[in-house]
């Protein structure tokens, strides 16, 4: 199971839309190789005045899976802005807290390929 770390970032205040319970769901690796990527909660301001916002980082090989849960702050509609990437980000959605994202690939050719999740 991943846990969000805090992370502080530039000042801005916004409303917090928290859950009273945690909101799981799971990250599938459909795609013939592994991926790399983060889930993020919306930024929030922290009672001692920091922005901040809660990061968990993943690698996924081949056919892997793993449970993530957040009670917030979400972004509107409970979701949370989730990333594959390599050296730069390569895919980027905002998906519902409580559906699993299932992550796929394919070769376009020798030198190119896809990576996309299907978010909610």
């Amino acid at each position: 199971m991943l846990f969000f770390a805090v992370i502080a970032i530039s000042p801005r205040a916004d409303a917090q839309l928290l859950s009273p319970y945690p909101y799981c769901f799971e990250i599938i690796n459909r795609a013939p190789w592994s991926v790399y990527g983060t889930v993020e909660s919306k930024p929030h301001t922290s009672s001692a005045g920091v922005v901040t916002h809660h990061r968990s980082n993943f690698r996924l090989q081949s056919g892997g899976r793993e449970q993530v849960c957040s009670s917030g702050p979400f972004y509107d509609g409970y979701r949370l802005r989730f990333v594959l990437r390599t050296l730069i980000p390569i895919f980027e959605c905002y998906t519902v807290a409580n559906r699993d994202v299932v992550i796929t690939g394919r070769e376009i050719s020798e030198t190119e390929s896809v990576t996309k999740a299907t978010c909610y």
